[in-house]
Parts: structure tokens; C-alpha cells; sequence
């Protein structure tokens, strides 16, 4: 239950809280609890708009975080028969990755309903 794990952990009901967007359902449950929650934007070129924006930004990785550490040594692009590089990364040890170029992105959608929608923003 995630509502009761954000709860558990501590995390503020205002805290941003981004998504992945495969899963509408539980963000518009756990929305409709009262958490800040929204879709990540995902569409074509969007892995890569993400990483170039990730590379843009310092990254703080803490030495606890293992897992991501062994992401970032991890991560590759592909490669075409003859062995040149390719403009494409490889959907591979990148689940940590993900989530910060979530943050990052700053085109996610604003929810309707929203003060930022109100706005206009």
C-alpha cells in the first residue's frame, strides 16, 4: 500500500512526488488520497531529452546508494553492427536513472483542478 508507506516514511502530502506514467490508476488513487502525485512525461525522444537534461544538473549520489551508483557505471548507449555508437540508450539498469530524470523533467503536465492549473502555468 503506498499510502501507507509515504505515511510510514515520513514524506509531506505537498512534497512533489512524479510518477511513472505506466500506471494512471494508482496515480489517480493515491492523488484522490491528498497526495502531490503526477505523471512522469514519457513520449518519443523523452529518454534522451531527460538524460541530456540530467547532464545539465550536478548529481549527488550518496554513498549508501549502492544500487544507483552501479547504475550510473552501468549505463550504456547502443551500438550498430560495426560497432559505432548510437544516439540511443539501452533500456537496461537504469530504474534509480529513471526516477531522477523524472525529477528533472520539468515538462510534466500540470494536473487540472491544480493551483498551478488555476494559474495557468
Amino acid at each position: 500500500d503506498l499510502n501507507a508507506l509515504l505515511k510510514d516514511r515520513g514524506i509531506s502530502r505537498y512534497a512533489d512526488i512524479i510518477a511513472d506514467s505506466e500506471d494512471p490508476k494508482s496515480i489517480e488513487e493515491l492523488h484522490r488520497m491528498g497526495w502531490n502525485i503526477y505523471p512522469c512525461k514519457k513520449g518519443k525522444d523523452s529518454v534522451v531529452y531527460g538524460i541530456n537534461t540530467m547532464k545539465t544538473k550536478k548529481q549527488f549520489i550518496t554513498p549508501r546508494s549502492g544500487n544507483l551508483q552501479r547504475e550510473f557505471s552501468s549505463y550504456c548507449w547502443k551500438q550498430d553492427k560495426d560497432g559505432r555508437w548510437l544516439p540511443v540508450p539501452v533500456d537496461m539498469w537504469n530504474h534509480g536513472i529513471d526516477a531522477i530524470r523524472y525529477r528533472v523533467d520539468k515538462r510534466r503536465p500540470i494536473r487540472a483542478g491544480t493551483a498551478a492549473a488555476s494559474l495557468g502555468l
